[in-house]
Formats: C-alpha cells, sequence, structure tokens
C-alpha cells in the first residue's frame, strides 16, 4: 500500500517545455520542416516520460519510475541517504542502494521533485537513517566575492580615467567625444550595490542565500559591462559616416525628382541638422553642419573642424564628404569615387589635416 509520493515539479517541466519550444523553432527557421518534426518528436518522448516520472513509497519498497523505464528498491537493500546542500542554494538526497550485487545511488533533487521532504520523511519512518551534511563552501565563497570584487575594481578605474578624460577636455575647451561618463558612474553604483548585498549574506553566515544569488549577479554584471564596453567604444566616423549617406541620399533623391535641395543654402553658411552625434567642444554637444561649395572657388577650411558635412558641387556633378574627430585629429570621410576625385580637396591632402579617404 502506497504511503507517500512526489512527481516532477511542473516549474521544472515548464522550463523544458520552453526551452523544446525554442529549439522546435530554430531547427524549423534553419532546417525546415523535416528537422523540427523529427526534434518534435523526440521532445514528445521525452515531455511525455517527465509527466510519467514519479517516486512512490510502498509498505516494502521504493519505486522510482524515471521517463519509460523503472527501479523497485527494497528497504532492505538501502543503505542510508545523504542529505547534502549544494552550491546554488539547491539541495539534494542521495540514496544508497544494493542493486544486483553492486552499489548504487539515486540522487533527487528538491528542484526537480514536489513533496521530496515528505518523501524522505516516510523513509526515515521506515527505519532508514538519513545524514543531514551540509557541505563548507566558505573557500568557494570568498574566492567568488574576490572575483566580483576584483571586476568592481576593473569598473572603478573606468570610470576614474572616463572621468579625468572628460573633465580635461571640458575644461580646456577643446574638441572630444563624450564618452558616457554618466552611464559608467551608474554601472558602478550599481556594481557596489551588489558588492554589499554579497558581502552581507558572508557577514551574516547567509551562504545558502550567497551561492543562489552570485552567479546571477556575475552574469547580470558580466552582461551590463559587455553592453557599455560595445556602446561607449561606438566612434564618430562611423556616426558622421551614417549621417553622409542619409544627406547624400535625400540631395540626389530631390536631383532625379527635380526639386529643390534639403539643404540648399548659401555657400559657406552651414545648415544645422537635429541630428546629433557624440561630438563636444567643451561642455557643449556640437550640432551637425552642412556646408556647400562649388569648385570655382573652393573653401578647403570647411574641412579643418569636426562634425561637418560638406557637399562639393562641380560640372560633373555633386560630391559628399564629412569630418569627424578621431584620436585627436579631423578625419575627412568621403565615399570611393577613386579618380573622380576633385582636384581641388589635393591641397587639403597635403595640408595639415590627417585625410583618411573610404
Amino acid at each position: 500500500m502506497r504511503d507517500r509520493r512526489t512527481r516532477k515539479h511542473p516549474v521544472y517541466i515548464g522550463v523544458q517545455i520552453l526551452f523544446s519550444l525554442l529549439l522546435f523553432y530554430l531547427a524549423f527557421r534553419l532546417g525546415g520542416v523535416v528537422p523540427a518534426a523529427g526534434l518534435a518528436l523526440l521532445f514528445a518522448i521525452h515531455l511525455m516520460g517527465e509527466f510519467l516520472s514519479f517516486v512512490k513509497i510502498y509498505s516494502g519498497f521504493l519505486l522510482y519510475r524515471k521517463g519509460w523505464g523503472s527501479v523497485k528498491i527494497s528497504y532492505k537493500e538501502i543503505a542510508g541517504i545523504n542529505y547534502i546542500h549544494q552550491v546554488g542554494g539547491r539541495e539534494f538526497y542521495r540514496i544508497y542502494y544494493q542493486s544486483g550485487g553492486k552499489k548504487r545511488v539515486l540522487k533527487l533533487h528538491s528542484y526537480m521533485f514536489t513533496r521530496l521532504h515528505d518523501l524522505i520523511r516516510g523513509l526515515e519512518e521506515k527505519g532508514i537513517p538519513v545524514s543531514k551534511k551540509e557541505k563548507n563552501k566558505d573557500y568557494v565563497a570568498w574566492s567568488l566575492f574576490g572575483i566580483i570584487t576584483l571586476f568592481s575594481l576593473v569598473i572603478l578605474r573606468q570610470v576614474l580615467v572616463r572621468g579625468y578624460t572628460f573633465l580635461q577636455s571640458a575644461f580646456s575647451g577643446g574638441w572630444h567625444l563624450y564618452n558616457h561618463i554618466l552611464l559608467w558612474v551608474l554601472f558602478f553604483l550599481f556594481t557596489l550595490f551588489i558588492l554589499s548585498r554579497l558581502f552581507l549574506f558572508l557577514r551574516q553566515g547567509e551562504h545558502r542565500l550567497f551561492f543562489s544569488r552570485v552567479f546571477l549577479h556575475l552574469v547580470i554584471v558580466g552582461l551590463l559591462y559587455l553592453f557599455l564596453q560595445d556602446y561607449s567604444a561606438q566612434k564618430h566616423g562611423a556616426e558622421m559616416f551614417r549621417i553622409l549617406v542619409d544627406v547624400k541620399y535625400q540631395c540626389e533623391t530631390a536631383r532625379y525628382e527635380k526639386k529643390p535641395s534639403p539643404y540648399e543654402v548659401e555657400e559657406g553658411r552651414g545648415c544645422e541638422l537635429t541630428e546629433k552625434t557624440r561630438l563636444m567642444k567643451g561642455w557643449h554637444r556640437v550640432p551637425v553642419r552642412v556646408y556647400r561649395m562649388t569648385s570655382e572657388d573652393p573653401d578647403t577650411g570647411l574641412f579643418g573642424e569636426p562634425g561637418r558635412i560638406i557637399v562639393f558641387q562641380t560640372d560633373d556633378g555633386a560630391y559628399y564628404y564629412a569630418t569627424a574627430w578621431e584620436k585627436g585629429h579631423v578625419r575627412i570621410i568621403a565615399p570611393k569615387y577613386g579618380r573622380e576625385t576633385p582636384a581641388a580637396l589635393e591641397s587639403v591632402v597635403n595640408h595639415r589635416l590627417l585625410i583618411h579617404i573610404r
């Protein structure tokens, strides 16, 4: 007669279903119907086995059904049960028993089964000894805490370097790029908050809470760090090239449709765009400006400052250039005109500017 039973946890099965649906979708998108159908059949068989899995206590034996197979363990064959608190805040039980003359172990995790404590309590009532031993993981905890501390020092160095560079450029009133110092400061404060929480867990002896939080915190901090590294590494040249392509497209579209140019300004006078980049001069962000010049009297001085789009009008057509700030120099960006590059720009190449033609 059955006393107690436990089944697979609904959340555990639900996570497997979501993971199966994700793999099924990827298989369908990448491989088509046939691979997706085969994968769906395998998932269906596996999930059906998960639904049928259980552990039951009978009067003379313990029955463990795993998927489509089952294990019948007599109480006389069970040597003992060992309780272990695992790194990560979870806990599991190891049931040691004899089967076919060999020593075997049945492991039951708390996150996989429901009512697991009631099941073990029922086995204790059958006279099976249960030893509750919690692993001592102090050295692991402090090692992980040290990793996060070192990582926070790396972030602090980023904040100090970026802050010093920003303030130095801002007070000098020169050209520089905004390096997202505010985002890095907020990220460092967030890292300090996480570090203080983990330290509090260790100081209070709450190692279970520490291990259940530390890996998630490591992932979150690491992903945010990678995101900020990529976000703050954007170059001004890439921003100006994107705006250059957009301006060229609008001007050429207006030309073929025989409409007025959207940037019809007097020669030497710029048209300010609403588009903003990371370029700064002193404390202020510098807007992008569009300038127009002709081949009769080219004003090469327009290439002397960054953050500009220059429309160079010749008898053969229009040429489009952009100026960007890179490593303390003005960089000229242009489409690959090849041999059609206006000769008037040769004086600029031989001038004090650092020229790169795309």
